[in-house]
């Protein structure tokens, strides 16, 4: 009898176990739809703490109480800039952190003072900067309130006292390079004689004049100069070197020859 029951209760065994797997199979498909739920609130969540991050940061950031610039070291040449405006130029512009500088607006403003050419910041997080500038390196005098530098470059500027062979140039149309570039070409071409030149001037037609240490003026004209300073060379070796210091003036705009005046 207990081998029948055995063998009559099998099927029903059977089919409970197939149930079972049904129902098993039939929950993970359910529950399929719930992950992607969770996975697309797990990202809102990933972008919510990183637009909150971003937040804090910002709010950090432009705090000017927030790591507040504590070190500003100004290297370069400033022999000819007054100490004092610059620091008043730079605090104005440090009062702040690092982030909120203006950079470009305290640039700007120190390179419009005189003698400044260029200056470059750099920034050290979290409270240094650091601020390099270059000066005007003059060359020339240009006209009565500005000066050359060695690369043409026309500024304003004085100096209390003008260095050895620093000669006085001028043209209306603010040609630095090209007046630096003649003046050195007349400076080679009258090399072989006895006189220091001091000075080129351009007026608005492009007649040149140059100046000489002994206080001759020569006046060159706008055509034919490089012919014209031949022949004032070859006048000063037949004539005018024997009466120098009675000249005043040498013109040189003529066609053949040239007059003078005396002093």
């Amino acid at each position: 009898m207990r081998i029948n029951q055995y063998r009559a209760h099998r099927p029903r065994q059977q089919a409970t176990l197939i149930e079972r797997i049904k129902q098993r199979i039939g929950l993970v498909q359910n529950s399929r739809l719930p992950i992607q739920k969770i996975r697309r609130i797990q990202v809102i969540a990933i972008l919510m703490m990183v637009l909150g991050a971003s937040l804090w940061i910002k709010n950090l950031l432009t705090n000017p109480n927030h790591w507040p610039i504590k070190n500003v070291e100004i290297k370069g040449d400033t022999e000819h800039v007054s100490q004092a405006l610059l620091s008043e130029i730079i605090q104005k512009y440090t009062r702040s952190n690092l982030y909120q500088l203006n950079d470009i607006g305290l640039e700007t403003e120190l390179e419009a003072l005189d003698w400044i050419k260029n200056v470059r910041l750099q920034k050290s997080w979290p409270s240094s900067l650091a601020i390099y500038i270059t000066e005007h390196k003059p060359i020339a005098s240009w006209g009565e309130t500005h000066l050359l530098d060695q690369h043409g470059e026309i500024f304003k500027g004085q100096l209390s006292e003008n260095p050895v062979n620093f000669p006085r140039l001028y043209s209306p149309e603010n040609k630095g390079l090209e007046m630096s570039q003649n003046y050195l070409k007349i400076s080679q071409k009258l090399s072989e004689i006895p006189l220091r030149l001091t000075g080129l001037q351009e007026d608005s037609r492009g007649s040149w004049q140059i100046n000489f240490e002994e206080g001759l003026v020569v006046k060159i004209g706008v055509y034919e100069q490089d012919k014209r300073l031949r022949r004032f060379i070859a006048g000063y070796n037949t004539v005018l070197a024997r009466q120098l210091s009675k000249i005043s003036i040498v013109d040189l705009r003529y066609t053949n020859g040239f007059a003078v005046e005396w002093k």
